[in-house]
């Protein structure tokens, strides 16, 4: 007697399906639910294809990217003043932005004669000022008697002498009234003069800006005397001569020059 296989119904059921008997099975007619052979050559070709289409599309980008940038250098060598132009026009439109007072945002309508210098002039106008420098810090130039301090009055006038306006203080109407009350005081008791800066003033900005600078002469050398110059006077530090060297000096005192 055979032995009983128990997978006979599986196999059975395996055939019935045409899409899992073809798994088992290399008739014609269970591989005709097969696909094609020459269809997963047409899918690599067609990747191949995409990829090739991809990059000809940046080759020819490229090309007319460096098509346009030799065109442009052709052009400027053919008219060398264009550049010149160019930054002359930059230069007229940044100078006009920078007359713009009216700070325009997004959502605005505006009609041509807003853009008008009348229009504009509107907007420059500053607004009342309600407290200054004095006020914050309590100083009235006339009762403390201030007039007497010439570094302080010197920072409300011009290098001529002249007062200060508002527009640069900016201080409020009535502090800008008694700051030049107390200078045109200062100027007629003689403690500041009237047509230029008072001389202390001067002699310091002269002295810091004689500090500052970054290619004053230094000392000279000139191998017997040291040359120093102060306000175009020359001190001269002649040269000392030495001392004898003591018999067995000490080597490390070399270095002081005993």
């Amino acid at each position: 007697m055979l032995p009983r296989l128990q997978c006979l119904n599986a196999v059975r059921n395996a055939v019935s399906i045409p899409s899992l008997g073809m798994r088992f099975s290399t008739s014609k007619i269970a591989s005709a639910d097969l696909p094609a052979a020459f269809e997963t050559q047409n899918l690599d070709s067609n990747k191949i294809s995409g990829l090739l289409s991809l990059v000809g599309v940046a080759e020819n980008r490229k090309a007319l990217r460096d098509e346009e940038i030799r065109r442009r250098n052709a052009y400027n060598r053919a008219n060398p003043q264009t550049a010149a132009q160019d930054q002359a026009t930059f230069t007229t439109r940044t100078e006009l932005t920078k007359q713009i007072h009216r700070r325009w945002k997004a959502g605005d309508v505006y009609a041509p004669h807003d853009l008008s210098g009348v229009e504009m002039a509107k907007w420059k106008k500053r607004g009342k000022v309600t407290r200054d420098v004095f006020d914050v810090v309590a100083f009235d130039p006339l009762a403390t008697g201030s007039y007497k301090n010439f570094s302080i009055m010197s920072e409300y006038v011009t290098p001529m002498g002249r007062i200060r306006g508002s527009k640069e203080t900016g201080l409020r109407p009535v502090n800008q009234r008694k700051i030049a009350k107390a200078i045109r005081r200062s100027i007629g008791l003689g403690i500041m003069p009237s047509v230029h800066r008072h001389p202390e003033v001067l002699y310091k900005a002269r002295e810091r800006a004689r500090e500052n600078d970054n290619y004053k002469s230094g000392p000279m050398w000139d191998g017997a005397r040291l040359v120093v110059s102060f306000s175009n006077k020359n001190y001269f530090w002649p040269k000392l001569p030495r001392s004898p060297r003591p018999h067995g000096i000490n080597k490390a005192c070399r270095s002081f020059h005993c």
